[in-house]
């Protein structure tokens, strides 16, 4: 029979750890550094859009006037 150790099972693959697989332990790991919401990113990509859009949005964000405007000032 063959005995497996802690040592003996970091170089080479040990069986699947039977332990620690109920929900009652998943709840407490996940809450443990909390639960967070995720990030919401403050661009919505444009990738798969329509090119045509993405060309009449480049050259309006480029020409909106609010550069221009600022250095009149």
């Amino acid at each position: 029979a063959l005995i497996f150790s802690h040592a003996f099972c970091s170089f080479v693959a040990c069986p699947p750890q039977q332990k620690n697989t109920c929900a009652h332990n998943s709840t407490h790991k996940a809450h443990a550094n909390g639960i967070k919401k995720a990030k919401r990113s403050k661009f919505v990509s444009t990738k798969g859009m329509d090119p045509k859009f993405l060309r009449n949005q480049k050259f309006a964000k480029k020409y909106n006037g609010t550069k221009r405007r600022h250095d009149d000032e």
